[in-house]
């Protein structure tokens, strides 16, 4: 029966381990979503005496190109060593498979768990791992000799001609990335004085990795395939009512309840429902009915909705007289995230929605900015958005490719948030 124990890193150091099993063994594989050189260059020596079977990972770029141009030399000088590749090109789906065999005559240590040939992946960061030792025929160490197997052999051979690609698309990336960084530190808030604070260069650039631990999960309700699906489907039953605005129609009653409510309710409007003695998120368009159209009229309604999308004066003109004309709930409700929303679904690649996650975001960057929610904000807001927009989906990848741009903001906002609260908690540096 094989013996089974777990190693906990960095409270164990499981280089010191795979060092050891490799000593140890006459054959090693390795299945990995990625290799960094430093800890590539520190096993390479006792590898080189070895039978070595590589499957990495390509996903993200994350191998470095180094490493595979190196393996490529060592097989071509005569190193017992075979490579193969996944996705590379893209398959789709992520190889994010991390497993180590050690395998001498009978004899088989397995380690399979969360860390990758890098040098968090074995001392820095928290991994956790399972040891397995035993002999190749029992049943729970056939099953993973058999499954490395079938990986191995699914991969693509390393050769030449992919490495040179890889090399090329590596630089490329690596090249963009500073690029990104570099455009970034422009991004800056213009109306508060001499005072020039990074809005997201720090988040984007000093913390990469946490941002895509955020990404997967903490989240934004976009970044899950059901709940983007989700708000695709929001966004397309609200701009086919845009457009009939758009293209000069009047909407009718039902349309209005729609618009504002329905299924969908526009976001900040289903906070406003929430807070609204009476009213639930079950109800929105008694709602919609009671404390819009009924306040407001349907004339009015039409007609301001016409003039804050596609009226010729300046937007924040546009959106300082629908708050002043339109009433939502109390005389208090200002509808600015309302009109900021509605905005940025009429025309997504050009407005964001200034909404609660942005103003948080921009207070916890900006402490001494009482409050984003003003005309002269919004234009500097939308134009800092503008490289904004651009760097972030470069950098992080849209997630739902067919939704307005703008609605990814939301996500870099709530990372902000989240960062300085992590910072507070002093699990951030």
């Amino acid at each position: 029966m094989a013996n089974i124990r777990t190693i906990l890193v960095p409270e164990e150091d499981l280089e010191h381990i795979i060092r050891w099993e490799i000593n140890k063994a006459n054959d090693v594989k390795i299945a990995v979503f990625f290799v960094k050189k430093q800890m590539y260059d520190k096993l390479k020596g006792v590898l080189l005496k070895k039978n070595v079977q590589f499957a990495i990972g390509c996903d993200f770029y994350n191998t470095e190109q180094a490493v595979l141009e190196d393996i490529l030399n060592e097989i071509k000088a005569g190193a017992s060593w075979e490579c193969r590749l996944y996705n590379f090109p893209v398959s789709g789906k992520t190889f994010h498979i991390k497993t180590y065999i050690f395998k001498k005559s009978d004899d088989v240590t397995v380690i399979i768990g969360s860390s990758n040939v890098s040098k968090g992946g074995f001392s820095d960061n928290f991994e956790y791992n399972v040891l397995i030792s035993g002999k190749a025929s029992d049943p729970e160490i056939r099953d993973v000799l058999v499954n490395f197997d079938k990986i191995f052999s699914n991969g693509v051979r390393l050769n030449d001609d992919l490495v040179k690609q890889y090399k090329k698309d590596y630089r490329h990336i690596k090249k963009t990335k500073e690029n990104v960084k570099k455009e970034i530190y422009k991004i800056k808030m213009s109306d508060i004085g001499s005072k020039k604070i990074i809005l997201v260069g720090q988040c984007l650039n000093e913390h990469k990795s946490d941002l895509s631990t955020w990404w997967k999960t903490k989240r934004g309700p976009w970044a899950v395939p059901n709940e983007c699906d989700a708000r695709l489907r929001f966004y397309n039953s609200k701009k086919k009512l845009i457009d009939k605005i758009k293209r000069g129609r009047t909407l009718s009653k039902r349309e209005l309840i729609e618009l504002f409510g329905g299924k969908y309710p526009l976001f900040d409007l289903d906070n406003i429902i929430r807070t609204e003695g009476g009213y639930s998120r079950k109800n929105p368009d008694i709602f919609v009915e009671k404390e819009i159209i009924n306040k407001n009229g349907e004339k009015k309604l039409n007609k301001e909705l016409k003039e804050l999308l596609y009226g010729k004066k300046p937007v924040t003109d546009r959106i300082e007289r629908f708050c002043n004309k339109i009433l939502i709930g109390g005389k208090d409700k200002h509808p600015w995230g309302l009109a900021t929303q509605l905005l940025m679904l009429a025309h997504g690649d050009k407005y964001p929605h200034l909404n609660g996650k942005a103003k948080k975001g921009l207070k916890e960057i900006f402490k001494d900015l009482a409050s984003p929610y003003s005309p002269a904000k919004y234009d500097a807001f939308v134009k800092d958005m503008e490289i904004v927009k651009r760097t972030y989906l470069r950098t992080v990848g849209q997630q739902c490719p067919k939704l307005p741009i703008y609605l990814e903001i939301d996500a870099l906002f709530e990372f902000i948030t989240w960062k300085e609260k992590m910072k507070k908690k002093g699990g951030m540096k």
